[in-house]
């Protein structure tokens, strides 16, 4: 019965995905509880796209680690942001979360379904990339990507991707971010079809809470130590007080009851 039960759910969640990419809307169109009771969490629109890239610019020039350890400045966002961010959207596996009382997009987390051989999407966007910043930062990440090696490790053909979260300065303490992350995780990634959620968390903050929430780090490279034809690549005074990325990973919870299930013999 148990077993019966599961199928029926995820085959059911499976199917509302595939016939409607916003069928989650009913529960993520609502206030939080954590943090202004303004704020609505939602899948991204197109009116959401450009303040969206805003955001994004403004907070991985000033609390980004990578990007603050290469110099990187807003405008080299324009040789493959746009372009990743609108692959992104049409996924609607993204969140964003605006205050309904003043309109303002305060919040995102950016996220998406990639296969090896995805041919759209943030990988397929970054080997097209010709800014020499974002290419040793896209170089970083490959190399973490190729200690992780995902696809092997864990036996999958695609994963969801949680690529990047953030908030507003003006509503940052409210749990807004907490918010986007546990609904992705919660209830976006459980109809995704993925089996496995993974992500690079290049801080402290962003490692602690994925640690909190069940995700296990299965590679990392330090930043003291990376470099890039003989020469260290981040400046580490900016990078501090953050020492690594982790590549973080977490089965599906359907997935891991239905494995729970078949061993029971149920």
């Amino acid at each position: 019965m148990l077993k019966g039960l599961t199928n029926v759910l995820r085959t059911t969640g499976l199917e509302l995905q595939r016939q409607n990419p916003h069928w989650f809307l009913g529960f993520l169109r609502c206030a939080s509880t954590n943090g202004a009771s303004t704020i609505e969490y939602r899948p991204p629109e197109s009116r959401d796209f450009e303040p969206t890239l805003e955001l994004l610019k403004h907070v991985f020039t000033t609390r980004e680690p990578i990007t603050m350890g290469l110099h990187v400045d807003k405008a080299d966002f324009e040789s493959w942001a746009p372009r990743a961010v609108d692959e992104m959207f049409q996924q609607h596996v993204s969140l964003v979360a605006r205050d309904t009382s003043t309109d303002l997009l305060v919040g995102f987390q950016l996220s998406e379904i990639e296969t090896p051989n995805s041919t759209t999407g943030f990988n397929a966007v970054a080997q097209r990339c010709h800014n020499p910043r974002f290419q040793k930062l896209f170089r970083l990440l490959k190399d973490l990507d190729r200690l992780a090696d995902p696809y092997n490790r864990f036996g999958v053909d695609k994963l969801f991707r949680l690529r990047m979260i953030a908030v507003h300065d003006d509503y940052l303490k409210q749990g807004i971010g907490k918010e986007l992350f546990k609904r992705s995780v919660d209830d976006v990634f459980p109809t995704s079809g993925c089996e496995m959620a993974v992500s690079e968390c290049t801080g402290i903050q962003s490692q602690r809470l994925f640690r909190k929430n069940g995700f296990q780090a299965v590679a990392h490279i330090d930043y003291a130590y990376y470099t890039v034809d003989g020469d260290r690549m981040l400046d580490l005074i900016k990078v501090y007080p953050h020492s690594c990325v982790k590549f973080f990973a977490r089965e599906s919870t359907a997935c891991f009851s239905q494995k729970l299930i078949s061993n029971w013999g149920l």
